[in-house]
């Protein structure tokens, strides 16, 4: 015997429902998908300038520091790690830490 439902109440229909959860989809991702592929590429683009500029200048100044010691490779390889070092510091602090 079928049961009988108070008047007004039904079964959403599925398509009915297909279709707000897609609206509702669409708003959460137009809400909090704040950049877009441009954006995260000046973002990569700029991190890795933040470390590779610092390791690259802690090479040169070690290369310089090298010839006028005579010293091999150690100035080279320390401030190369200094370098590098410091600009993945100077990438953290602009990720987790709001700015340099």
């Amino acid at each position: 015997m079928p049961t009988k439902r108070a008047p007004g109440l039904h079964e959403p229909d599925p398509l009915e429902k297909t279709v707000r959860t897609h609206r509702k989809r669409r708003k959460h991702h137009q809400d909090f998908s704040g950049s877009s592929i441009t954006q995260n590429l000046v973002w990569i683009g700029s991190l890795g300038s933040l470390i590779v500029v610092p390791t690259i200048g802690g090479v040169f100044l070690g290369r310089w520091l090298d010839e006028i010691f005579a010293s091999g490779l150690f100035w080279s390889i320390s401030l190369m790690a200094g370098g590098l070092a410091l600009g993945s510091w100077m990438a953290w602090r602009k990720v987790f830490g709001g700015g340099l």
